[in-house]
């Protein structure tokens, strides 16, 4: 019997993922201005997607600082049925620890991991978005079928 060794990946920040959030947010601002709207709510309106699309392209690395994980590490569960561990190491030292939950989305294009922390108080979920352009091609290959069809694949 062989053993199943860990899943380790380096992430990088998708430009995809940017561009699509870039113009999700340029959408709304359009949509916004160009709506029947009263100034006072253009004014209020228009600050908020700004900063909203700054916070998104925090959490996915492309402004300095932002808690985009550098490198993933999925360790497959000892025991059958039990969920694999995700451990993700962040640029400021930190890292965070869970296990992969049910819900994660795996196509060819896109992949969601969903996880669950085990360090907090409270137990939140969470997700990791990856594109195609976040890893290498081998490794985003890899983590599509670890999260499709488990580890023993």
């Amino acid at each position: 019997m062989h053993t199943i060794q860990p899943l380790d990946m380096k992430f990088r920040p998708s430009r995809r993922l940017a561009a699509l959030l870039a113009a999700a947010h340029g959408l709304a601002l359009a949509a916004l201005w160009l709506g029947e709207v009263p100034m006072w709510l253009h004014l209020t309106l228009a600050p908020a997607v700004a900063a909203s699309l700054c916070f998104a392209l925090w959490q996915t690395g492309w402004i300095a600082g932002g808690r985009f994980p550098q490198r993933v590490r999925i360790v497959p569960a000892r025991t059958h049925g039990a969920a694999d561990s995700i451990e993700l190491y962040f640029a400021d030292g930190k890292t965070q620890q869970g296990n992969i939950i049910a819900g994660s989305f795996v196509a060819p294009y896109l992949t969601v991991v969903r996880f669950r922390i085990t360090r907090s108080k409270f137990t939140l979920a969470k997700s990791l978005v990856v594109l195609p352009d976040s890893l290498d091609h081998e490794a985003f290959r890899e983590l599509r079928v670890r999260l499709k069809w488990g580890p023993g694949v």
